[in-house]
């Protein structure tokens, strides 16, 4: 987790590093092209992704990834350059992999086959794979929360189990029901309302989603119950362009200066208290 009183120290230990790169350019060639353009490219997706994404108040984004991605550049010294042309963490992978960003964030979830095609940072966020319940669903169970045998049935009926479109949520419900017909959706938060209301029984997110969207609601406590899939085996990361060695290092001694390694109970707790969204 961060330890909020060793995050000056920890400044200083990401400037001097940063700074003995700019001393010894030619030794760390991704860093000096990216520190020669004066930027750092970095692809976020266009779709708001609570809570790593959020669109704030008029055209400021907001969220944890987009602080995070503020606190890199600042790092080197660099301007900040949004790309948000890719909607799915599919596409932002595309995006770094063909070179169009130095770096993909927005709860990417580390994953072996994206990693033929990129470089991934070491976890800064662990989760548990989540579901949010319509309470009415909880009849179709044999306790409070579905067993995977029961999801996967679940998953095989129409217009029962929701997810979001492209993420690897969608992935690991196609592998588990490949018979699946889950209701998909493009934006989470349109996602939450479905179950909120009864349209859908089962909503699939990441814990750090579903924590965030019951925090931002706890009316919804009402009528959702909140089920965790045991272990925390989705690990996001930070997508690196595969050409770029260099600055995964440098990425990776960014995080350890930082001490940035959180549980989704953390990030909440930590997001709250640096306000990083409304």
């Amino acid at each position: 987790m961060i330890r909020t009183s060793s995050l000056a120290a920890a400044l200083l230990v990401v400037a001097f590093w940063s700074g003995f790169g700019n001393a010894l350019e030619s030794s760390f060639p991704d860093l000096e092209r990216i520190i020669d353009a004066g930027k750092l490219v970095v692809a976020l997706p266009r779709i708001e992704n609570p809570p790593y994404v959020i669109e704030g108040q008029g055209q400021e984004l907001q969220g944890f990834d987009v602080w995070l991605a503020r606190q890199l550049a600042a790092a080197l010294e660099v301007d900040l350059q949004l790309d948000r042309t890719g909607a799915s963490s599919a596409e932002l992978i595309d995006l770094v992999a063909a070179g169009k960003a130095d770096l993909a964030l927005g709860g990417i979830l580390v994953s072996a086959l994206q990693a033929m095609k990129v470089r991934f940072s070491r976890p800064y966020i662990r989760e548990a794979p989540s579901w949010l319940l319509n309470r009415r669903s909880t009849l179709f169970f044999q306790s409070t929360c579905p067993t995977l045998e029961e999801m996967r049935k679940l998953i095989e009926e129409p217009n029962k189990v929701a997810l979001q479109k492209g993420s690897r949520v969608e992935e690991t419900a196609s592998r588990m029901a490949p018979k699946g017909v889950p209701r998909l959706f493009d934006d989470p938060l349109k996602q939450f309302d479905a179950v909120l209301a009864g349209d859908i029984l089962v909503s699939i997110h990441t814990e750090a989603q579903a924590r965030y969207l019951l925090h931002k609601k706890p009316s919804a406590r009402i009528k959702i119950h909140l089920c965790l899939g045991g272990a925390r085996s989705y690990l996001v990361a930070i997508a690196v362009r595969p050409d770029a060695p260099d600055l995964l290092r440098w990425v990776n001694t960014f995080l350890e200066a930082r001490l940035i390694d959180m549980t989704a109970e953390e990030l909440l707790k930590f997001g709250e208290q640096e306000k990083l969204w409304p």
